[in-house]
């Protein structure tokens, strides 16, 4: 979790565990896991069943976590072991239920006085209790009642977050959970089979808590949202099935948590809103879209235009089509968007809804609520926008209203939310959690000001935060976040007035702005650009500026037409040390494939425990030697297939479905190779050749084929049999290997 001072990407987290039972099996899913999601993290145990300990002593591992996720684990089940014979069976329920109830209420007690002490959130996983436990209808139905009074007396806990066992049956269903052999002998009461997909929920958990949000869904209609063509079948030909409808209800229930809903099909735009308006079975309406491209175009260019109209980066989309294909072409031409094909029956339907971590949501605040009000209200504003002949008349028109006041209790979420989400106009990127975001504000010395907006046209809501110290002459911005919907009205310029006035009320003589380069903050440069910020890219990415607030206030101030650019003698910059890279590698096209993988490839425990054993063997292999690629053409064509597979390393005689391919992924690396290669590759030759040399030979094959008796022949024939600068396999000490002809030692 990041700190007051530096980004969170900076940090090794900790996974630390603490169970009533004996968890450590629990450990290889969770550094499976891991190495997945690329978090650089660590496992931790704490002694067994030790649960109350752990929360309370200031030195436990629980309590000296720093960065990542406390997890803590109960069988309720496990505070009354021994109270129930395994033959006479309950002898004395109400006992039995008032001593729960007792360790239920000391639980969250606990719970309560560690989270608000805590620098990192707390995750409680409420796990199923046997089967002869549940035997007993009347206890099993108690416990039941005791899990939801639990996660209702955490539920305003900030950085709590609570799994129920239902909720474990819910999204992993027909678990083979129980082992009461090994629960008599060692208090180990789960099978492995449990403890994978226990691990897969802690991860899927920790992966919401700590990344940002999706905030589109964009949707195909023909053959998704209907069956049938809208322009063939017409408006009352197609039909909303029960897979229809189900998506439907889930997009309209995604759309409350606060997702924008988009439209993206090839079609007449005519006749897909007749099917809005005159179809009896459609659930999802006209006013749930916030924006739409039905044309002819490929899908991947009108995601992109969709994502300039938003004022979105494309990592913000996930697009569902039923039409893999489409996927396809928008996974290879806009990669940054999280592209899945959707299956035609319903129970697949809603096996791959329920997989795809992308939807999962850690909070709804209300500007969730109101986002695709606020899209549709923006509509108008671009309409005044396009009538005024200048930026100042456009603003004026507006009617702006901006409110900046201490931050409360209430507007606590949003802000964490804001340093979650917002990039574009973000001087610092670093990403806060609720308590992190308290305990900056309440212990670490910091003042945060919040940024209110509304128009003629509505309220936009909490726009905007400041986060600041001010000691020893010196007004210090740590953060100014700034959300991309308040873009365009000089709010920031209000913003940073704002504090130069604060800085001359406290007789602060110096004001530090804090700022960090990243690929997508350009909007945030270019307003320190404008006051004179320059930066020496020489150095690093990240700067601080410091300037007198009376050279830069005229500036900022609200209304000015003409703005004057501050003297530059009134700056120093001190450059910092650059971020790390983790971060931005969670964005994007790397954010996409880990989630398709999982949603597609990862979503019960029988594939999660196959990926790891493939994954093992696959490490044993790298340790102890392989057919490494020969030439710089087969390793270009391994390095391709290393992304797709998620491996390390592509042995040459490798087959692509043995190290975990399947048709989807054969037809996206049939797309990567036509365009890094500019071959035509059809899918019916990648499915001919499945092992690297073979393919490399086919490959070879058709440019030489293409180029003919092209000037260029001889020139791609070297290119073809050059070698890598490394060219030779990884061999371990002692070990012979062959590759191609060669016998390496």
């Amino acid at each position: 979790m990041p700190t007051t001072s530096q980004p969170r990407s900076e940090h090794k987290w900790t996974l630390a565990v603490s169970a009533n039972f004996t968890a450590e099996p629990l450990g290889d899913s969770l550094n499976f896991w891991l190495k997945e999601l690329e978090f650089p993290c660590t496992v931790k145990f704490g002694p067994y069943d030790q649960v109350f300990q752990q929360l309370l002593d200031p030195a436990s591992i629980l309590s000296t976590n720093k960065a990542g996720l406390n997890i803590v684990l109960i069988r309720l089940e496990d505070w009354v072991r021994g109270a129930i014979d395994a033959k006479a069976g309950v002898q004395n329920q109400s006992s039995i239920e008032e001593r729960l109830e007792r360790h239920a209420a000391d639980l969250t007690a606990a719970l309560r006085t560690a989270g608000e002490r805590s620098a990192v959130p707390y995750l409680l996983c409420l796990c199923p209790a046997s089967r002869r436990f549940q035997a007993n209808e009347s206890l099993a139905g108690f416990c039941q009642l005791l899990e939801g009074r639990i996660a209702k007396s955490l539920e305003d806990s900030r950085g709590m977050h609570v799994v129920s066992s239902a909720e474990l049956g819910t999204l992993y269903p027909g678990l083979n959970y129980e082992d009461p052999l090994a629960d008599k002998v060692g208090h180990v009461p789960y099978t492995q089979e449990f403890f994978t997909t226990l691990g897969t929920m802690i991860a899927r958990r920790f992966y919401s808590i700590h990344t940002s949000p999706y905030k589109v869904i964009v949707l195909d209609c023909d053959h998704t949202l209907w069956r049938g063509v809208c322009g063939e079948d017409g408006p009352r030909g197609v039909q909303v099935d029960t897979a229809c409808r189900t998506l439907q209800e889930f997009v309209i229930a995604q759309r409350n948590a606060g997702m924008m809903i988009c439209l993206c099909s090839k079609n007449n735009e005519e006749d897909v809103w007749k099917v809005f308006d005159e179809n009896p079975g459609m659930i999802l309406k006209r006013e749930h879209i916030v924006a739409s491209r039905i044309n002819w175009r490929a899908k991947s260019e009108n995601l992109r235009s969709l994502a300039e109209e938003l004022h979105l980066g494309l990592d913000s989309f996930i697009f569902l089509d039923d039409n893999a294909v489409e996927c396809a072409e928008v996974e290879a031409r806009s990669a940054e968007v999280l592209a899945l094909q959707l299956p035609m029956e319903v129970r697949e339907m809603c096996r791959l809804l329920s997989s795809i971590w992308a939807f999962d949501r850690r909070q709804t605040t209300q500007e969730d609520r109101n986002r695709s009000e606020l899209y549709a209200t923006n509509a108008h504003r671009e309409r005044l926008r396009t009538r005024s002949l200048s930026l100042d008349e456009f603003l004026a028109g507006l009617e702006l209203s901006v409110e900046i006041s201490p931050m409360d209790d209430g507007d606590l979420a949003r802000v964490s939310q804001i340093s979650q989400r917002t990039n574009q106009f973000n001087f610092t990127t670093i990403q806060r959690s609720e308590i992190e975001m308290e305990n900056l504000c309440r212990t670490g010395g910091a003042e945060c000001l919040v940024v209110r907006l509304r128009d003629r046209f509505g309220d936009y809501g909490l726009v905007g935060a400041m986060i600041f110290t001010a000691n020893s002459g010196l007004l210090n911005v740590d953060s100014f976040m700034l959300s991309c919907r308040a873009l365009g009205r000089r709010v920031e310029h209000r913003m940073l007035a704002n504090l130069c006035e604060i800085a001359r009320e406290r007789g602060l003589d110096r004001l530090r702005i804090n700022f960090s380069s990243t690929p997508k903050n350009s909007p945030a440069r270019e307003f320190l650009e404008s006051i004179s910020a320059s930066f020496d890219e020489s150095t690093g990415p990240v700067y601080q500026f410091v300037f007198s607030p009376a050279s830069i206030a005229g500036f900022c101030e609200p209304g000015q037409a003409a703005l004057a650019r501050p003297g530059s003698e009134a700056k120093t910059i001190i450059t910092l040390t650059p971020p790390s890279e983790l971060e931005s590698q969670k964005q994007g096209p790397r954010r996409s494939q880990i989630l398709k993988r999982i949603a597609v490839e990862l979503y019960d425990s029988a594939k999660v425990s196959r990926a790891m054993a493939a994954s093992s063997v696959i490490q044993r292999r790298t340790a102890t030697g392989y057919v490494a690629p020969q030439t710089s053409f087969q390793e270009s064509l391994a390095a391709l297939w290393a992304e797709i597979l998620k491996v390390d390393a592509v042995s040459l005689h490798d087959n692509f479905f043995e190290l975990g391919g399947h048709s989807l992924m054969a037809m996206q690396l049939a797309f990567k190779i036509e365009e890094k290669f500019q071959v035509d590759f059809p899918l019916e030759s990648f499915l001919r050749t499945p092992t690297l040399a073979v393919q490399a030979e086919r490959l070879q094959q058709l440019l030489l084929e293409q180029a003919g008796d092209a000037d260029y022949l001889e020139e791609l024939i070297d290119e073809i049999q050059r070698q890598p600068e490394d060219a030779g396999p990884t061999v371990a000490e002692g070990d012979t290997i062959k590759s191609g002809a060669r016998e390496v030692t």
